[in-house]
């Protein structure tokens, strides 16, 4: 089983509290939507981790050492299926965690929405990593990065904290790593994929400065870099996968290649090797739930739209007429008089 699916159904086994009831006896499945809202959970300790489902003889080793991270990735998973929600709502595949089997099935393979969803966990996982290590939660291992120390600028200094991104990658991959199968080809994709989500991260973390002085005149400042939101994440990543490079399996070298002779750098790219599915029509076999019934916008061009999701079969458009309050007006003294008006609403859905 490929680490991203270990990795889901241990997001599973601590969403639905098994840890607290000791009932993980089963291999569970991608989160559901509800999950996603769950929180609360408490911390994975060294004793809990046979109770993870999923997880490679690697991993179960690993957690026993770096219990302290495991409920970080958890989160970081959580964090980055939630993304791929957002970032794919209005596309024909959209990222449907909240139907488990279909979801699995449709990223089974190295296709780019498979690619997408690897770069976004392995890039959740770091962020809950880093800021884990950044607030003091896991002093064993780690603590604010204290390498930046040096600055030839007179006006700033270095801050006390800077998230500690490098931390962050180096355990997110450790574990990631763990679960991975390194003679097949999907995950060595995934791999790739994971290094590209962190990579952006990295690329995306700022420059945040904090003014000090009488008044505010900001004589001097103590400066600090700080990790990005997903969401910062989640729309550089998207521009990846719309721009994913397509590569092949070497069986001599046991290498991954580029499918085009013309392309030679797949660094910072999202890989895949299967094109994506056709995801128009309804297939239990593959996955793909289809576009009929989705909501559509007509006046919109690419994702979202009618034209885009609804795959040239058409649409639907439904009227409701809906009342609501128009024309207020403030009364001395003190009140709100409203009218009451009739606005005609349209939806469009696909066929």
């Amino acid at each position: 089983m490929d680490s991203c699916y270990r990795l889901l159904s241990i997001v599973m086994a601590a969403v639905l509290g098994l840890l607290e009831s000791g009932l993980s006896n089963a291999e569970f499945p991608y989160h559901t939507s509800a999950a996603l809202a769950t929180s609360g959970l408490r911390p994975i300790r060294r004793g809990d981790c046979k109770r993870l489902t999923g997880l490679t003889e690697g991993q179960f080793q690993w957690c026993k050492t770096h219990s302290v991270f495991m409920q970080p990735i958890v989160s970081g998973a959580k964090l980055g299926l939630a993304e791929c929600q957002r970032r794919f709502s209005n596309r024909r595949w959209n990222c449907p965690t909240d139907q488990p089997e279909v979801f699995a099935k449709a990223i089974e393979t190295a296709n780019p929405e498979a690619s997408f969803v690897h770069s976004i966990q392995s890039a959740g996982i770091t962020l809950a990593i880093a800021r884990t290590c950044s607030r003091g939660d896991a002093l064993k291992f780690c603590q604010c990065d204290q390498t930046l120390t040096k600055n030839k600028a007179k006006d700033w200094t270095w801050g006390p904290c800077t998230d500690n991104y490098h931390k962050g990658k180096q355990y997110a991959k450790e574990f990631l790593d763990a679960g991975k199968n390194e003679s097949s080809p999907i995950s060595m994709v995934a791999s790739f994929n994971h290094e590209t989500g962190q990579t952006v991260v990295r690329q995306s973390m700022q420059l945040v400065c904090k003014c000090h002085g009488l008044t505010g005149t900001c004589a001097q400042k103590t400066c600090w870099y700080s990790l990005p939101k997903v969401q910062v994440i989640g729309k550089k990543v998207l521009n990846k996968y719309t721009r994913g490079l397509r590569v092949k399996w070497e069986a001599q070298t046991e290498q991954i290649k580029p499918y085009s002779a013309l392309v030679t750098n797949v660094t910072d790219q999202l890989l895949y090797s299967t094109p994506s599915l056709d995801y128009c029509e309804a297939n239990d076999g593959t996955g793909a739930l289809g576009t009929a019934g989705r909501q559509c916008d007509p006046n919109k061009t690419g994702p979202g739209s009618c034209n885009h999701l609804c795959c040239a079969r058409g649409y639907n458009e439904r009227r409701r007429i809906e009342e609501r309050k128009c024309n207020c007006k403030f009364l001395w003294c003190c009140r709100v008089v409203c009218s009451r008006c009739l606005t005609v609403n349209k939806h469009y859905t696909c066929r």
